[in-house]
């Protein structure tokens, strides 16, 4: 992935899984044998991304949410998208 573009939509690699466990979301790469928690920010944007979301849109949603300028949305988002796409977690939709 070459950077945030609002028009991106992506999609989730399906062995990944995710779960609520004791009020924190839970990301589970079973190729990486890695964990992760995700705050409730982040936890939100692994939701909205479901193969029809922008990235635009996300973030605006998250802009929304969170009471946030979109600017600052923006950056934070894409910046955890990338990391999704880097680790394998996420690829953009043909």
């Amino acid at each position: 992935m070459s950077g945030f573009r609002v028009d991106t939509i992506y999609i989730k690699a399906e062995d990944v899984a995710f779960r609520i466990v004791d009020a924190e979301a839970v990301l589970v790469n079973p190729r990486e044998g890695e964990v992760r928690i995700l705050n409730a920010t982040a936890a939100r944007i692994w939701e909205l991304i479901d193969g029809t979301n922008t990235a635009g849109y996300i973030a605006q949603k998250i802009a929304e949410e969170y009471a946030v300028d979109m600017a600052e949305a923006r950056n934070d988002t894409g910046a955890f998208l990338l990391e999704l796409a880097n680790r394998g977690l996420i690829k953009e939709k043909a």
